[in-house]
């Protein structure tokens, strides 16, 4: 397909603003599919940084999300047909 040419590379990404990033940490495959951006040192995404990995959450296989929205964090757990069983949001990374 001519992947190994830079030339056509940069010419089939040109217009694309965002790779979905595949994150392999043990058992986990966490997808970062946003990053958004933060003016906050302490912080290295901001406002539409999503994410979200499948893991047991209370005795069953679940999806979590992650997300940053209006300055604030919100993690969602969604079992099934994304049924929400649990959802925190805070203020700061640490609260939620």
């Amino acid at each position: 397909m001519g992947l190994y040419n830079e030339q056509i590379v940069a010419k089939l990404i040109q217009d694309v603003t965002f790779f979905p990033i595949y994150i392999q940490l043990q058992s986990f495959l966490i997808v970062v599919s946003n990053i958004g951006y933060s003016k906050n040192n302490g912080c290295h995404a901001g406002n539409g940084f999503i994410s979200s990995l499948q893991t047991k959450f209370q005795g069953k296989y679940s999806l979590v999300s992650q997300q940053i929205k209006n300055n604030m964090y919100i993690l969602e757990f969604y079992y099934g047909s994304l049924e929400i069983i649990a959802m925190y949001e805070d203020t700061t990374p640490a609260g939620v």
